[in-house]
Parts: C-alpha cells; sequence; structure tokens
C-alpha cells in the first residue's frame, strides 16, 4: 500500500491530508490539526469546514503509511545484524518528502543520507517540511532531483545502505529496468553493503481489494483498482475521507507490476549480489473486503443486510439478528484463517522495534496466503 509522492516515472500523487473536527466545540477548536494547511479555519463553532480542502496530502501520507524512526531502527539493526558494524552513509532511492532520510542523519551525528527522488515539489516539501527542522542534521542530507537510473555517486563517497521502499522498484514493468536498477545500486554500494526493497503479493493482490485503517482525524483507504493478467499489472490508490464526510478521493495513484520474490533473486544474483534474503513484514491487522463480492464475510455493508435493516415487520428483525451474528462469526473465522497464515515456516530470526507493533521475522518459504509485504535484503 502511502506512501509521499514516489518517484521515477511512476507514482502519481494527486490529493491533499485531514484533520478531525469533533462535537466538543471549544476544545476541539483550540487543537488544530497538524493536517490544515490554514490552522486558523475554525475557530468559530458555526464555521462550515470543508477538511478534506484543507488538508496537505503530504502529511496524511506521512501519518497513514510510513514509520520513519521504526524503519531507521530496523535498517540499522538489520545491518549489524548481517555486516557487524554501524551503517552511516545511507541513499534513499524515490525518497518523496526524504522524512526516512532526514530521519536517518537526525538518528546518529556520525550519519549521512542521499535522498533522489524525481518531483521537485515534493523535495521542495519535505526540505521545508524535515530537513530545515532537522537542525545540525540537516547539513548532512543531501536532496538530489532525478531519476533514480541517472544518479552517479562518486566513487569516494559510495554507501552503506539503500532503501528503496513503498513498493517502488514495482513502479518499473520491464525486467530490463528492474535489472539495470539493481545495477546502479550495486555499483552505488560499497563491497560489503545493502540493498533493501520491500514487495507484495498473496492471492489477493490480484482481486479487486478495499483496505481501511482508521486514524483520530481521517480514514485511510487503500484500493486495488484494476488488474492485467497479461501484463501482471495492478492499479492502486490512496483515498482518505474525513469527519465531514469530505474526501481526497484517490489522492495518490500507482501502477505496479507484480513481481515475484524468485524473480528479484535471480535479477539481484544476476546484479552482482552474492546472496538474496527475505524478510516478513506481519499486518494482522488489515480489515480487506471484496469490492466485487457483497457477500464476503468481511464486508461490513452487504446490500441483502441494507434491504433487511429497512424492514421494520418482527421475522425482518430476527432475520436481522441471525444474519448479523452470522456475519460476525463469518468474520471471526476470515481473521483466524488470516492469522493462521501468517504462522509462516521461518528461520527464527526475529527483530524486534519498540516503536513498532509489527515483527520482522526472516523466512525461507511463504505459504498460499491472502496478502505477504516482505523485505527483499541483497547482500554485496
Amino acid at each position: 500500500m502511502t506512501k509521499k509522492k514516489i518517484n521515477t516515472k511512476n507514482k502519481e500523487n494527486n490529493n491533499k491530508s485531514p484533520q478531525k473536527i469533533a462535537s466538543n466545540e471549544s476544545s476541539n477548536n483550540q487543537e488544530k490539526s497538524k493536517f490544515f494547511i490554514n490552522s486558523g479555519v475554525g475557530d468559530r463553532p458555526d464555521q462550515a469546514i470543508d477538511i478534506a480542502n484543507l488538508s496537505d496530502r503530504h502529511l496524511l501520507y506521512e501519518e497513514a503509511v510510513q514509520s520513519p524512526k521504526s524503519d531507521v531502527a530496523f535498517c540499522s539493526l538489520l545491518f549489524h545484524q548481517l555486516r557487524h558494524r554501524k551503517a552511516l552513509i545511507f541513499k534513499e532511492d524515490f525518497s518523496g518528502t526524504s522524512i526516512l532520510g532526514t530521519e536517518w542523519a537526525k538518528s546518529d551525528p556520525e550519519r549521512q543520507s542521499i535522498c533522489v527522488d524525481l518531483d521537485s515539489e515534493t523535495l521542495d516539501w519535505g526540505r521545508a517540511r524535515h530537513v530545515e527542522a532537522a537542525g545540525a542534521a540537516a547539513d548532512r542530507v543531501q536532496l538530489i532531483q532525478a531519476n533514480v537510473m541517472d544518479v552517479k555517486i562518486n566513487t569516494a563517497r559510495k554507501v552503506d545502505l539503500i532503501a528503496s521502499f513503498n513498493y517502488s522498484v514495482c513502479l518499473f514493468h520491464r525486467r530490463k529496468e528492474v535489472l539495470q536498477y539493481f545495477k546502479i545500486a550495486y555499483d552505488t554500494l560499497v563491497d560489503d553493503g545493502l540493498l533493501m526493497c520491500d514487495l507484495f503479493g498473496g492471492y489477493e493482490s490480484t482481486m479487486n481489494t478495499v483496505q481501511f485503517r482508521e486514524f483520530s482525524k481521517f480514514r485511510y483507504i487503500w484500493r486495488h483498482d484494476s488488474f492485467d493478467a497479461m501484463k501482471n499489472s495492478i492499479k492502486c490508490s490512496i483515498s482518505f475521507e474525513f469527519p465531514d464526510e469530505s474526501s481526497l478521493p484517490r489522492a495518490f495513484t500507482y501502477d505496479f507490476r507484480l513481481w515475484t520474490i524468485p524473480e528479484w533473486r535471480d535479477m539481484l544474483l544476476e546484479a552482482g549480489f552474492t546472496e538474496v534474503r527475505v524478510w516478513w513484514r506481519n499486518e494482522r491487522s488489515a480489515f480487506v473486503k471484496d469490492c466485487n463480492n457483497d457477500s464476503h464475510p468481511l464486508s461490513k455493508q452487504n446490500n441483502d443486510t441494507k434491504e433487511n435493516n429497512e424492514s421494520t415487520d418482527d421475522d425482518g428483525d430476527d432475520d436481522e439478528e441471525v444474519d448479523d451474528n452470522k456475519r460476525k462469526y463469518l468474520e471471526k473465522k476470515r481473521l483466524k484463517q488470516m492469522k493462521h497464515h501468517i504462522n509462516i515456516s521461518q528461520q527464527k530470526q526475529p527483530t524486534n522495534q519498540s516503536s513498532e507493533p509489527d515483527k520482522y521475522v526472516e523466512v525461507q518459504s511463504i505459504p498460499q496466503t491472502p496478502a505477504w509485504n516482505v523485505y527483499v535484503v541483497a547482500l554485496k
């Protein structure tokens, strides 16, 4: 799924971001949402507010999708675990607002980061919002507006670790593009450097599905809009909804190629990497429903149930109660099955983040499962 306007000819960002205006007028009017562009709006309880039009899409994205502190902690720990030293120079490809690269520089006074993105507007936003607010660390963050394929790093300043997150490599639809990117990454790394990319899949990845996540001031919606079996590509989008019923539909849109782990492994080894390892990123709390199937057990609103809800006779009420109980049972059963799928055969080497509820576990195999998200780690 958030993921920031991500660059290189592909990830499109479109809209803005949010705040929740609750019904406790005075207290909530004082708490201006950090997502508002104009924090002076809403001082009067009777003032009409369209939250969507006052929102910043980058802030929404960062709140819903990114966890830079956890990502830095995970990258640091994994690098130390595999290379037995501290990673210092970090390159964030498809960096968007560069929040991850900035957080990397802030995490240690010896650390430097290079953030590369194609979109100048997003980089400028990140420079003003994150880099300039980073204090002394700001001098150790370099922003480069360019295609990641065109950036050449000075031989004397090769990097320890490259991160290409938010499924960015899936923006490349052709094998030769992915292979070229992996070769460039290989040449950019020091002799014991690492490349980390994330990848998603599972049998639901080809289905039209919707995933909801509730935040205090908005709802995040991740959609699989369409799938093309001829190209093995999927179009996805991120939308936001607000308490005043305004929304930012398709604030970010993506056209991903659904690559597999074996395909990536073959290309990484062909590019020169000596070893490829995989870490599972657990996401058990996702609420997913099939948009094309009204009877999906996780569907909140079944059309037939809606009609039953409108019925006022006693028999209708009884049927509604039975249907509701059945829905709850099926929902629990489905969630239990999803949890079971995640108990995969694994080589136990968990990497826990105190600030991140997800567990990262190195895996040797992944069984058939509705959805999976992994970090593919290539060792030079």
